[in-house]
């Protein structure tokens, strides 16, 4: 078909970081909608070409992801910081700083970085969102609800199987390349685990 173009007015400025801008995107499941991340701004469009909207952010954009149901879309800054923001009108909906668990567990280097070529993400279901940063861990949040909410810290997280409903961890040095073991655990195994966390705290 015929190409798509759009404008865009707003550039992003060089930066003493401008040596590490990447552009990242992502389609919806459907194929209508595109988000693209550049700078320290994320842009929606329609795949005619219309620019639909440009998010502004603190720090440049790792990544971007609709939800399953394209009502929302996700976007990661470098700095460890998911936001979320509605399609239909833009509106800003929250956010989590993934840096803030890291060094509340302690398990999870607390300099965390994402960038777009190491990042993974997946929806489990659709209620749960893992992000996956490889030298630090995975990130359970629940996105059922309007805001963002943090469900799980899992250390040394590298990715979920839906088939067998199991994450997947690995010890390795990503400094050396040494991998010293690979394992997984099943999903239940995380539910029961933040259940007996809750009753602890109530009690």
């Amino acid at each position: 078909g015929d190409a798509a173009v759009a404008e865009l007015d707003s550039v992003p400025e060089k930066t003493a970081d401008s040596y590490r801008l990447t552009l990242c995107y992502h389609w919806s499941n459907e194929g209508d909608l595109l988000a693209f991340g550049y700078g320290p701004r994320a842009y929606l469009m329609e795949k005619s070409g219309t620019l639909l909207n440009i998010f502004s952010v603190d720090s440049n954009v790792a990544g971007t992801v609709f939800s399953p149901d394209a009502q929302y879309l996700y976007v990661f800054e470098e700095n460890g910081r998911i936001l979320k923001y509605r399609i239909s009108d833009g509106c800003y909906m929250g956010s989590v700083a993934l840096r803030d668990y890291c060094e509340a567990d302690g398990h999870i280097r607390g300099d965390l970085y994402l960038n777009n070529a190491d990042l993974r993400w997946e929806f489990i279901g659709n209620h749960e969102l893992l992000v996956c940063d490889p030298t630090s861990g995975g990130f359970l949040l629940d996105i059922s609800g309007e805001e963002l909410r943090m469900k799980a810290v899992l250390p040394k997280c590298i990715g979920y199987d839906s088939v067998t409903d199991t994450f997947l961890v690995t010890d390795a040095n990503y400094l050396t390349g040494e991998l010293s073991s690979v394992g997984m655990f099943r999903r239940y195994q995380t539910e029961d685990l933040i259940q007996i966390a809750q009753r602890i705290l109530i009690n």
